[in-house]
């Protein structure tokens, strides 16, 4: 049966553990790591600037860092343009007293107001924003570049429309669009976004993930963005499994990427909550499960 009872987290626990170790340790995987460690963090609205330039985008960097790569951009390449912070440095003098000190047993204690020294401090400030570019790694060539050991899943499967009919019969939109580079969806808590460019197999994958993260996080603030991932996704791959989707060449190394932790305790908290999280939503779906599947039965999986 589709949805039979399990003990979840004597089944699923251990496995994510395990296999994200295993991730974690394989030399791919921290080569990766080292590159993406390179790459900048853009701002949203840089990001938006990027996607209107160049909406195909996946790695973006200035020519400094593709060259410390090893690779080169392209002659004609047309830069994307961003905004970068300039910042000027305004220097202070200020005298400070010292403490009291102490010399010679034959001398006297010095006077905290006879003592005085000049410290400079060196603040930086913002000032305005600058244009500069940046290109795609499309725009280059070189050093080959190690991959994210994060496999796309292939095939076309009924459940994705099923299991989307269901997330909107609960209120919350759901729609395809074409994004930027590697992003497979988000949600605002209210619509989520799916890639339309991705298979049908992925598709529900990033559709559970962010179906979970609009039920669960958009509640709190308190935590950080490292468990919200591991418990959506975690939540997406388990709940992936009772569809009869294997989802683990894609999400355990999602999860090992998001887990960056040596805390152990807590990443085993936040899988396990992703665990239960995959309990829950079940059951919602669940409901409307029957209902809807009717509609989608000449459909091939």
């Amino acid at each position: 049966m589709l949805f039979a009872k399990k003990k979840y987290k004597e089944k699923y626990l251990p496995l994510i553990r395990k296999a994200v170790e295993r991730i974690e340790n394989s030399k791919e995987f921290k080569d990766f790591l080292k590159f993406a460690s390179t790459l900048h963090s853009y701002s949203f609205h840089n990001r938006l600037l990027i996607y209107m330039q160049k909406p195909d985008a996946t790695y973006v960097a200035g020519i400094k860092t593709w060259n410390k790569l090893g690779r080169k951009v392209k002659k004609g390449e047309k830069g994307i343009v961003i905004f970068a912070p300039a910042f000027t440095k305004i220097v202070k003098t200020v005298r400070v007293k010292e403490k009291p000190k102490e010399k010679e047993e034959t001398e006297e204690i010095m006077e905290a107001d006879d003592v005085q020294e000049e410290v400079v401090e060196v603040e930086k400030v913002l000032t305005f924003f600058k244009p500069v570019h940046v290109f795609d790694v499309s725009q280059t060539y070189g050093k080959p570049l190690p991959e994210m050991p994060c496999q796309e899943l292939r095939g076309n499967t009924k459940l994705y429309h099923i299991a989307k009919e269901s997330i909107k019969k609960e209120g919350f939109k759901v729609e395809e669009r074409k994004l930027m580079g590697n992003t497979d969806g988000y949600t605002d808590g209210k619509v989520i976004v799916i890639n339309s460019k991705r298979e049908e197999k992925h598709k529900l994958l990033t559709l559970l993930h962010e179906y979970a993260h609009a039920k669960v996080h958009f509640t709190s603030d308190a935590k950080d963005r490292r468990t919200k991932e591991v418990e959506a996704e975690t939540a997406a791959f388990v709940m992936c499994q009772k569809f009869g989707i294997d989802s683990s060449k894609h999400s355990f190394s999602y999860i090992a990427w998001w887990k960056q932790t040596k805390d152990k305790e807590a990443f085993l908290k936040a899988v396990e909550k992703g665990i239960e999280i995959a309990e829950k939503l079940e059951e919602n779906i669940k409901v409307n499960l029957q209902e809807i599947g009717e509609k989608f039965k000449k459909i091939t999986i």
